[in-house]
C-alpha cells in the first residue's frame, strides 16, 4: 500500500530547483549541510545532485569559520564527485581593505567584525584569528587544488580576495597552487593578491585560453600568464601603493570586448595599441591618460569616465583613438556627492565641453550621469534653452529618428528627450532627481557642497 508520504513526495526537478535557491542565499551559519537534516527524501536527492556540492563560497572571518570550514571541505569535496567542475569564491574578510565591498552574507555576523574579539586588547589591535585567516584561507585553496594539482583542471570559476598588500604577501604555497594547469578556467577574479618575485618562480595561471572574463585589482603577480582570449576585464590598481611591476595580463588581449581601467594606474598597464573589438570602454577615475591616445577603439559605442576633482571630457574630446560620433552611450560618474566646481569660470568651461561633445556625439542615444556632472548638464540645457539656443541635446546628423534619453545613475529614473524642452520642464526634472541643486543657483550650491566635503 502506498503512503500519504509517498504520495506527496517532490520531484526531484523540483527539488533541484529548491536546493539551487538555498545554496544561492547560503551563509556560515546556514550551510547546504541542512538540507540533509530536513527528511530522508531530501537527503537522498541532495546527496545525489552532486552539482549542488560543487560551488564553494568559503568567507573567513573570525577563528570558527576556519575550523567550520575545515570540516566542511573534504565532506564537500568527496560529495561533488570526481568530474564535476568546481566553482570557488574564497575571500578573507577580516584583511578586505574595502568593508563595504564584502559580500552581503556576511553582513551584521559578528563572526566577520573587523576587529579583535580579545576583550582585553586594545580596539585597533588584531586578535589571533587574522593570523588563523590569512594561513588558513591559503591552506584551503590547496585543498581545493587537490594532490598534486589534480583538482585544479575541474576548476571553471576562481575569485581570490586575500586582503594582501606591500606589507603582506602570500607564500610558496599560493603560489604553487596558482602554478598548476587550470584548462577549463573561464573566469578569474583577483583582489589583493601579492606575491613576491622570488616566491613566484613558476609561471602562474599558466593556462588560460578558455579565460573570457578576468579582474585584476591591486595585485602584484609577477609572474602571471597573459589572458590573449579574455573577452571582458577590469584591471587596475585602486590604491596604488609601492611600485607595483607593469601589468602585462592583457598585452595580447586583442578580441577584448568590454574593458574597465582604474586611470591613475594605466601607465602600469601595458595594452595593444589596436582594440578592434572593444565596444565598451569604463575609465574609473577623472584623470583619462595620455596613453589612451595611443589605442584605437573603432568599435567602442559606450563610453564612462568620472568625474570629481577634473573634468575629463576635453581629453575625451582630444583623444584621437575614440570614435566620439559612433558612441551610442556616455555614463559621467561621481565619486563625491559633487564635483570641483568653485566660479562661473568654471562652470562656463564645464559647460562648453558638453556641448562640444554633444556636438560631435551625433550617434549618441543616451547620456547617463550622477549628482555634480548630472546637474552640470541639466544647467546647460536650462541655459541653452532660455538663451534660444537650444535643438534638442544631441540631435542626430544622420537623419536617424531614434529619441535620446537622459538617465539618473542614482535612481536609475530615465527622461526621453525630444527637442520640446522648456525651462519649465528643466526645473521640474532637476527638483524631482537633484533637490539640492536649483539651477538658477547651480554653481554656489556645488561650491558649497564641494567645500562641505573638506
Amino acid at each position: 500500500m502506498t503512503s500519504n508520504h509517498d504520495k506527496a513526495k517532490v520531484p526531484f526537478d523540483i527539488l533541484g530547483l529548491i536546493f539551487a535557491h538555498y545554496a544561492k542565499g547560503e551563509t556560515i551559519r546556514f550551510p547546504l549541510e541542512t538540507l540533509l537534516l530536513v527528511c530522508k527524501d531530501w537527503n537522498r536527492a541532495a546527496l545525489g545532485h552532486r552539482a549542488l556540492w560543487s560551488s564553494f563560497k568559503i568567507y573567513l572571518g573570525h577563528e570558527d569559520t576556519s575550523v567550520m570550514w575545515g570540516a566542511r571541505l573534504p565532506q564537500r569535496l568527496t560529495r561533488c564527485g570526481a568530474d564535476c567542475l568546481l566553482d570557488i569564491d574564497l575571500r578573507n574578510i577580516l584583511d578586505l581593505p574595502n568593508k563595504e565591498n564584502a559580500p552581503a552574507e556576511t553582513s551584521g555576523d559578528e563572526l566577520y567584525v573587523t576587529w579583535t574579539c580579545d576583550p582585553t586588547a586594545e580596539a585597533n589591535s588584531e586578535c589571533h584569528c587574522f593570523f588563523i585567516a590569512r594561513t588558513r584561507v591559503e591552506s584551503l585553496l590547496s585543498e581545493l587544488s587537490g594532490p598534486d594539482g589534480t583538482f585544479c583542471w575541474r576548476w571553471r570559476t576562481l575569485r581570490l580576495e586575500l586582503g594582501h598588500s606591500l606589507w603582506r604577501v602570500g607564500s610558496h604555497l599560493l603560489a604553487n597552487v596558482l602554478s598548476y594547469p587550470t584548462p577549463h578556467l573561464k573566469m578569474v577574479y583577483l583582489d589583493h593578491v601579492w606575491l613576491e618575485t622570488q616566491t613566484s618562480e613558476k609561471t602562474l595561471l599558466p593556462n588560460t585560453s578558455g579565460v573570457l572574463d578576468l579582474t585584476l585589482l591591486d595585485c602584484e603577480l609577477p609572474s602571471l600568464h597573459t589572458f590573449d582570449d579574455v573577452h571582458e576585464a577590469m584591471v587596475g590598481w585602486r590604491d596604488l601603493a609601492g611600485y607595483p611591476v607593469p601589468l602585462r595580463a592583457l598585452h595580447g588581449a586583442k578580441r577584448i570586448q568590454t574593458l574597465g581601467i582604474w586611470s591613475d594606474s594605466i601607465a602600469r598597464i601595458q595594452l595593444p595599441l589596436q582594440l578592434h573589438q572593444l565596444q565598451t570602454l569604463h575609465i574609473k577615475a577623472d584623470h583619462i591618460p595620455a596613453e589612451l591616445s595611443t589605442i584605437e577603439f573603432p568599435l567602442l559605442n559606450d563610453l564612462a569616465v568620472c568625474w570629481d576633482f577634473h573634468n575629463p571630457i576635453p581629453t575625451i574630446l582630444s583623444c584621437r583613438g575614440i570614435p566620439i560620433e559612433n558612441l551610442r552611450r556616455f555614463s559621467i560618474r561621481a565619486r563625491l556627492a559633487t564635483v570641483a566646481i568653485d566660479s562661473e569660470d568654471q562652470y562656463i568651461a564645464a559647460s562648453r565641453s558638453l556641448l562640444a561633445l554633444f556636438q560631435r556625439a551625433t550617434s549618441l542615444t543616451n547620456l547617463a550621469a550622477s549628482a555634480g556632472p548630472l546637474a552640470i548638464i541639466l544647467k546647460a540645457m536650462w541655459d541653452a534653452i532660455r538663451n534660444g539656443q537650444y535643438k534638442g541635446l544631441f540631435p542626430s546628423e544622420k537623419g536617424s529618428v531614434e529619441r535620446a534619453w537622459i538617465t539618473d545613475l542614482e535612481g536609475g529614473d530615465t527622461f526621453e528627450l525630444d527637442g520640446e524642452e522648456t525651462v519649465e520642464s528643466l526645473q521640474a526634472l532637476c527638483r524631482r532627481w537633484l533637490p539640492d541643486y536649483d539651477p538658477e543657483i547651480l554653481v554656489e550650491s556645488l561650491r558649497e557642497s564641494y567645500v562641505s566635503l573638506f
